[in-house]
């Protein structure tokens, strides 16, 4: 606690200067959604407004491969899926604590039997963010013999169809996702 009060309270050396100098910063948007790549927003600003559609390679690397984030007919996706940098890195800490667990002795699942198998389930996993960070994390090169089943599921069967489109592009079908439409 003490220490994250310590570098907030006090400006960085940078922060000093650039104040010391009178510079301010203007970062300057480009219209439609251009987020430098010449690509503008080709949906209606109500369905997917342009600070969204400038993000879509945050949200997906490999967006401009044909993953479908939701467009007009399901404009909720844009801002409730987790950028992908993030649900990399959040499933590496799930991972490594659920791993860190095991090798303690703890029981965090009783499902399995099988200690080398972590299954997860990702309940409304929309167009798959998190789901597929899961799943990729049996491409990981730390050579972990711990294979990572993930159950995507959602009750819009489009969004699912959506993840499955992701997933497939991404290559983490062949890592194991699996999708299931809740019935409510």
């Amino acid at each position: 606690f003490f220490a994250l009060n310590f570098i907030t309270m006090y400006p960085t050396q940078w922060q000093q200067n650039r104040k010391k100098n009178n510079q301010e910063y203007q970062y300057l948007h480009l219209p439609d959604g251009d987020n430098g790549d010449g690509v503008k927003n080709p949906y209606p600003k109500e369905a997917v407004p342009d600070k969204f559609w400038a993000q879509r390679k945050r949200l997906f690397s490999r967006y401009d491969e044909g993953i479908d984030i939701g467009g007009e007919n399901d404009s909720e996706m844009w801002y409730s899926v987790t950028p992908e940098s993030i649900a990399n890195h959040i499933a590496q800490r799930m991972v490594k604590m659920i791993s860190q667990s095991r090798m303690n002795g703890g029981n965090i699942d009783t499902a399995s039997d099988d200690s080398n198998n972590i299954v997860l389930m990702d309940l409304f996993c929309g167009c798959g963010g998190n789901s597929i960070a899961f799943a990729r994390m049996n491409s990981r090169e730390d050579n972990s013999s711990q294979s990572v089943k993930v159950f995507a599921v959602d009750n819009n069967l489009p969004r699912l169809r959506r993840m499955q489109l992701c997933t497939a592009l991404t290559d983490a079908a062949s890592y194991s996702c699996t999708r299931t439409q809740s019935k409510c």
